[in-house]
């Protein structure tokens, strides 16, 4: 019965850190705080890409106006 416990422990455990959100960003940033909100793309901004994200660009572009 104890070996059933701990490995529902063991398999619950490694659900909750399979969970976990990393986020990508580069300059990958100090500090990152998760919270509730937008961050606007106006034209205050450009937008740099590489030659092959062309059409991401683009998108986010048109997605700005």
């Amino acid at each position: 019965m104890k070996k059933i416990l701990y490995l529902l422990l063991l398999v619950f455990i490694a659900a909750f850190e399979a969970g976990a959100q990393e986020i990508n960003i580069i300059p990958r940033p100090n500090k990152i705080e998760l919270a509730k909100g937008q961050f606007e793309i106006g034209n205050a901004k450009s937008i740099q890409y590489a030659a092959n994200a062309e059409k991401e660009a683009a998108f986010l572009q048109r997605a700005s106006r």
